[in-house]
């Protein structure tokens, strides 16, 4: 009977114990990963999920384009509300695939931490922007 108790007690607490950590980016620096957006800004943003990555040679994926695209970013932190540091281009793919939020434009980006990406639309004039959460693949 005290075996069965003992045994009992092991697996509850073995079950327990190993449940499912929250997930952490490997690579949490910096822009190259993948990024949810969850917000939008004088943006309308539909309940679809989109998605971009940024990999570490400048190809940017968009879940609204087929192919890949380009991009350039500068990390230093700029100072003025109308300069950009992010550049993205989908060169080859069909723009008919743009949506308002869309990641092909220059933009003012911005680290807030190490898993949230603010983007600000220089050439809106209502202050548009976005903001993306790092996620784990």
């Amino acid at each position: 009977m005290k075996k069965l108790v003992f045994l009992t007690l092991s697996i509850t607490l073995l079950l327990f114990s190993c449940s499912k950590q929250p997930c952490t980016p490997t690579d949490t620096k910096g822009i190259v990963g993948k990024w949810k957006l969850v917000e939008g800004f004088s943006v309308a943003i539909d309940k679809k999920e989109y998605y971009v990555t940024f990999d570490s040679l400048g190809n940017v994926y968009a879940s609204n384009y087929p192919c890949a695209g380009t991009y350039v970013f500068d990390e230093v932190p700029r100072h003025h509300a109308d300069t950009t540091n992010l550049t993205v281009t989908f060169k080859d793919c069909d723009p008919s695939n743009r949506l308002p939020y869309s990641i092909t434009t220059n933009a003012s980006a911005r680290l807030v931490d190490n898993n949230t990406m603010v983007l600000s639309f220089v050439d809106c004039d209502e202050g548009c922007g976005v903001r993306y959460n790092r996620v784990c693949d």
